[in-house]
């Protein structure tokens, strides 16, 4: 992570008042992620793809990828795992 962010790829920060104390306290965007937003556009628009019921809500209204756009994650300390937050544009975190 530290390497990532000192290329300039990723953004992280605090998630203030949406802090969940000892379970979600942080956030992580990657920069330039359209193959996962492209994805989940995709899965978004097909009704049919088997994803399509267990996407976020955001995601339902997620048609199109933006230019430059970044996908977000939250980390999870009891899971020790990052989960899918969005993306920046809707996310609007930086």
């Amino acid at each position: 992570m530290l390497q990532l962010n000192l290329q300039g790829t990723m953004t992280t920060g605090g998630l203030g008042k949406l802090m969940i104390t000892y379970e979600v306290e942080s956030w992580v965007c990657m920069k330039d992620k359209s193959d996962c937003l492209a994805d989940i556009a995709s899965i978004a628009s097909n009704t049919a793809h088997s994803s399509y019921g267990q996407l976020p809500e955001w995601a339902m209204q997620y048609t199109e990828v933006p230019a430059g756009d970044s996908m977000c994650y939250v980390y999870h300390e009891q899971q020790e795992r990052f989960l899918v937050w969005g993306p920046n544009s809707q996310l609007r975190l930086y």
